[in-house]
């Protein structure tokens, strides 16, 4: 066995061992996570109640703000965990994709198949708030916030069109073309020949890379802008 397939065999492992325990964690903790935050506000609520109806403390405001405060808390807690919970995931999900997209093995789609069943959950919560989010978006007066959410928007959909209509066509033949999928992408799956494999990335590249990269690279400094100001 080459150096090589000892160290992909490897890496394939511990990404399944990693997909693992995060499988362990989200059914054993992701999965009640809303529930946990309301049990850790009600205890705090509780707490602070039993405190404020004590008689030689109920004149004392503290005790309300006390009471107030840790149900804010509890909120407060569970909106920044979460979304820093969710980012953690997707990067997994990007990471995952891209070692499919570019080592197309059987080993590596049952790792990216896994992976999609362990999203599904956070998917499923993350869809309401981003509902709320697109009805917040229709009647907003920030304009700067419409802005760039609109160049956000105009990135991805100018990126989608590209890859949806470029085409590669045959060497000798410029009437028979054929788009990214399904062709390109099973071609690239199954073709052994590499000058073939060759035409087909040096022709996609020259009809949608380049149309791509002045759009891409604006939607890049956003996304790069946003993580900034968002520590």
């Amino acid at each position: 066995m080459s150096l090589n397939s000892t160290t992909a065999m490897v890496t394939s492992t511990q990404v399944t061992n990693t997909i693992a325990i995060l499988n362990l964690l989200l059914e054993r903790f992701v999965n009640h996570l809303p529930l946990i935050f309301v049990i850790l506000g009600l205890v705090g609520f509780i707490g602070n109640a039993l405190t404020f109806i004590q008689t030689e403390l109920r004149s004392n405001t503290c005790c309300l703000y006390l009471l107030l405060g840790s149900i804010i808390d509890a909120t407060v807690l569970l909106f920044n965990t979460l979304p820093l919970y969710l980012t953690s995931r997707y990067k997994i999900d990007a990471n995952l994709s891209w070692n499919f997209a570019t080592n197309i093995t059987e080993a590596n789609e049952k790792i990216l198949i896994a992976q999609s069943l362990i999203r599904a959950p956070f998917s499923e919560l993350a869809l309401p708030i981003a509902k709320l989010f697109n009805e917040h978006m229709k009647y907003s007066k920030n304009d700067d916030l419409r802005y760039i959410f609109g160049r956000l928007a105009l990135g991805v959909n100018s990126n989608n069109t590209e890859d949806a209509t470029a085409k590669v066509c045959e060497p000798n033949d410029s009437n028979k073309c054929y788009t990214l999928a399904p062709y390109l992408e099973r071609l690239m799956q199954i073709e052994k020949d590499y000058d073939r494999l060759i035409w087909a990335w040096k022709g996609w590249h020259d009809g949608c890379g380049n149309q791509v990269h002045p759009v891409y690279l604006s939607y890049v400094d956003l996304l790069n802008k946003n993580v900034k100001e968002n520590g």
